[in-house]
């Protein structure tokens, strides 16, 4: 057990059994497709696609995980490949901003200061 704690220290890698690959693999695997499926909708409806259509779709484009990369990388990676084979866009972004209450009356001062300048602009 100790030498194969300095062969990883020396060079930098370890050797893994098969199943404990294909586990890696396939947990890596789900949660790009999770991923994939939480930012993709139907341009129509919007709706998102479920993760079971997703995994089909990339067992159609032969999308194999790869263990080097990171899952939020490849994720995009297979959001393009299959926006160019099926129709699907990535979901728009929601945020959430939380402001305290003086600073939302600041804000909103400052906005309709903005406003009536622009009215009077126009008025000119």
């Amino acid at each position: 057990m100790y030498i194969s704690f300095i062969q990883i220290l020396d060079k930098g890698e370890m050797q893994i059994a098969e199943k404990e690959r294909q586990a890696m693999l396939e947990a890596m695997k789900k949660e790009i497709i999770g991923i994939v499926a939480s930012k993709c909708v139907h341009p129509d409806t919007n709706r998102l696609f479920s993760a079971d259509i997703i995994e089909d779709a990339l067992d159609h484009i032969g999308f194999g995980p790869k263990i080097n990369d990171s899952a939020k990388k490849q994720a995009n990676f297979c959001i393009k490949a299959l926006s160019e084979l099926y129709y699907l866009k990535k979901a728009d972004m929601e945020i959430k901003v939380t402001v305290n209450s003086d600073w939302l009356k600041f804000l909103y001062d400052e906005q309709k200061e903005v406003i009536r300048e622009r009215k009077r602009g126009l008025k000119q």
